[in-house]
C-alpha cells in the first residue's frame, strides 16, 4: 500500500462524526472537507488495490467498496445543508457508521489476503 494511509483515513472519519455530532462546533463544511478527504483516501485505496492487482470489476473488494457510494452521496447532501436534508442526525450517523465498518471489512480483507 503506498498511497493508502490508514491512520490518516481513520482520523478523517472521526472527524466527519464530529461535525455531524456537534455541528454547532464543528461546522457541517468542515465535515464536508472531511467527507472529501474520506473520498478521495477510498479512491487512493482502490487505486493501490488495482495496482497490485487485488481489485477489479466486480471483484469481492470492488463489490463492498461500490456499497458506500451512495451512502457517501447522502451524507455529502446532508453536510451540504443538514436543515433541508430529509436525513437527521441519527441517520447522517449511521451512514458513516456503515461507510466506516464496510470499509473496515475491505482493508481487513485486504490484511489477511496479503498475509495468507
Amino acid at each position: 500500500m503506498k498511497n493508502f494511509n490508514f491512520s490518516s483515513f481513520s482520523k478523517m472519519y472521526e472527524e466527519l462524526n464530529r461535525s455531524i455530532n456537534e455541528p454547532d462546533i464543528y461546522i457541517p463544511k468542515v465535515g464536508l472537507m472531511g467527507l472529501e478527504s474520506f473520498k478521495e483516501k477510498i479512491e487512493l485505496f482502490k487505486k493501490d488495490l488495482k495496482e497490485e492487482g487485488i481489485i477489479w470489476d466486480d471483484s469481492g473488494y470492488d463489490l463492498n467498496l461500490r456499497k458506500i457510494e451512495y451512502p457517501l452521496k447522502e451524507l455529502q447532501t446532508y453536510l451540504t445543508n443538514p436543515k433541508q436534508h430529509r436525513m437527521d442526525k441519527e441517520d447522517a450517523l449511521i451512514f458513516s457508521e456503515y461507510i466506516w465498518l464496510t470499509f473496515l471489512g475491505v482493508y481487513d480483507d485486504y490484511k489477511t489476503d496479503k498475509s495468507s
